[in-house]
């Protein structure tokens, strides 16, 4: 598969074979990594501290601005402690091999991000049918439950509120890698979209999607994050973020606290988008997440809406998922900065080629 080489001339269009493209297959949903202040503050750090702080987390890599973002993303998404690690992908898997170590059975989604499959222990589960999770986990004396905020598909958010209070004395995992900046009545991710906050619960999050910078962390309560930072070879052995990053990730998430009306228009943009595919005839959930997955079987279908995309000045950020999804995706990301023309000539083009 050749893989297209793109490049941001502004903040909702690439330039791709040396011609400029309406862009929405990015996850930096309030593109916070071309912000004139997060780059600052990137800048900044870069002058004052370097690049690399010298080693992991767990040995000699700790710097002030690492315990200052910990803090940053403790505060904004309500949990007791932070782990930083260098991605989301590599947080699921931090915590996936500590549970495997100290055995646990572990319940995860039938449909679910590679980072979140675990090899051994595993017993599937669907959203849709959560009594077959409750009599499987009767049977369990160990028991762990892994859930994703946003459905892999993307199109709609998962039925967290209802696992958690179900299982509250079960400890759960949730990635809200798509949650985080974007989810939620300003931004603060699942926890505060489901109204849950139990101290057995473990998110994981991106610092790549909607705080727009680069990184992941777990975030829980201090008994779980200090376990995991002491007995994770995953998290001690990975190296720390680049203190420009660590500052850029800050000033992001000032800049989110401070101007919810971005969390209000990506909501706005996202609802908007799924309402128009929905009257023209495309089956649908209508929900606040910017993430919209179309699949396709019929190879020639997905070459005419390429050619028609492209016709139209629009990048077709078609892909093959790399998780349980058979066929290919048109993989849409919606971003708080799409205006609603942008938005109806997407779903123009597309309510005409499907």
């Amino acid at each position: 598969m050749d893989i297209p080489v793109l490049q941001s001339v502004d903040r909702t269009s690439v330039l791709w074979n040396g011609s400029k493209y309406l862009f929405f297959g990015g996850y930096d949903y309030h593109r916070h990594s071309i912000h004139p202040e997060v780059i600052a503050a990137f800048q900044r750090a870069s002058i004052d501290y370097g690049i690399n702080s010298g080693g992991s987390l767990w040995t000699t890599g700790t710097h002030p601005l690492h315990r200052k973002l910990e803090s940053s993303i403790c505060n904004f998404i309500s949990v007791e402690a932070v782990a930083l690690l260098p991605s989301c992908y590599l947080a699921n898997r931090s915590l996936i091999q500590y549970f495997l170590q100290n055995v646990y059975d572990i319940y995860y989604p039938e449909v679910s991000h590679p980072s979140l499959k675990p090899p051994v222990n595993t017993v599937c589960y669907s959203y849709s049918d959560l009594n077959i999770l409750d009599i499987n986990l009767k049977k369990s004396h160990k028991p762990l439950i892994i859930a994703e905020s946003i459905i892999n598909n993307g199109n709609s958010i998962a039925p967290i509120d209802q696992l958690i209070q179900q299982h509250s004395n079960v400890v759960c995992i949730i990635d809200d890698a798509h949650g985080i900046g974007v989810i939620g009545k300003t931004g603060r991710g699942i926890l505060e979209e489901a109204k849950v906050h139990h101290l057995n619960n473990l998110v994981t999050g991106s610092l790549s999607k909607g705080i727009g910078v680069f990184g992941g962390f777990i975030g829980g309560s201090k008994k779980w994050i200090n376990k995991i930072k002491q007995l994770s070879s995953v998290y001690q052995g990975s190296s720390s973020l680049p203190l420009p990053v660590c500052a850029a990730a800050i000033k992001s998430i000032q800049i989110l606290k401070t101007n919810t009306k971005k969390i209000k228009n990506l909501r706005k943009n996202s609802i908007s988008f799924k309402e128009n595919l929905l009257s023209g005839g495309i089956d649908i959930v209508i929900s606040p997440t910017p993430v919209i997955a179309i699949k396709f079987e019929n190879e020639n279908l997905i070459k005419d809406l390429k050619d028609n995309m492209l016709k139209n000045g629009i990048f077709p950020s078609i892909i093959s998922y790399p998780g349980n999804l058979k066929g290919n995706l048109l993989r849409i990301a919606i971003s708080s900065l799409h205006t609603q023309e942008d938005l109806n000539n997407l779903s123009s083009v597309l309510l005409s080629s499907l």
